[in-house]
């Protein structure tokens, strides 16, 4: 049992932001690209633009305190893999190692929050980019993505100090590639946690 455990260690891959972060490291060359909107109700100060491999997270340098989430960051992530790897899991088989109920975006974003203690999602697609042929492409962003954080004005708020001035650093993300697989799905899968746990407690504090 002890060996099967390992060897399924040994086996697993991780999220699909880690292995693409890793196939950029191993020189696989960028094959596609995109840029989505990253939520929060904190000020956030700087930006990431190089050290994190093929992830930069950009600042729309908002006013501060706005109510609500607005878009503070846009995270421009590019895809790297081999000429023959399909972007994307094996639809053909079911396979939950590394699953934590979401995309590349909802993985370094809840990363992200994690490390700065705030709360952080991603919304919509606003930017598609190809490489071969290079081409990019503006997108309209569908409402249906947009998180909503809602607030009870008869109440005051379950966690006050949330809405504060943090500061990028690529340092917070500088070592998730050269962790171990398995310790890069638990590290991810407790962040998506810490992502819906500070989103919920506000709009429904009953979860």
């Amino acid at each position: 049992m002890t060996q099967q455990v390992h060897e399924a260690a040994v086996n697993c891959r991780g999220p699909a932001g880690y292995e693409n972060w890793r196939n950029s490291l191993q020189g696989l060359p960028a094959r596609s690209g995109d840029e989505i909107l990253l939520y929060s109700d904190a000020h956030v100060t700087a930006d990431i633009t190089e050290g994190c491999g093929p992830y930069q997270a950009i600042n729309t340098i908002g006013a501060a305190y706005q109510p609500g989430c607005v878009p503070v960051l846009v995270l421009r992530t590019t895809y790297h893999r081999a000429p023959n790897d399909k972007l994307g899991p094996d639809m053909e088989k079911s396979n939950t190692a590394s699953y934590h109920g979401g995309g590349i975006a909802e993985e370094v974003s809840a990363l992200i929050g994690l490390a700065l203690g705030i709360r952080l999602q991603p919304g919509g697609k606003t930017r598609d980019v190809q490489f071969d042929p290079p081409q990019e492409r503006p997108l309209t962003q569908d409402p249906a993505t947009v998180p909503i954080l809602v607030l009870d004005s008869r109440r005051l708020p379950l966690l006050p100090n949330l809405p504060k001035t943090v500061k990028l650093r690529p340092d917070i993300l500088v070592g998730y590639p050269h962790l171990p697989a398995s310790s890069a799905v638990a590290i991810v899968r407790a962040a998506r946690l810490f992502q819906h746990g500070l989103w919920l407690c506000e709009s429904n504090p009953n979860e």
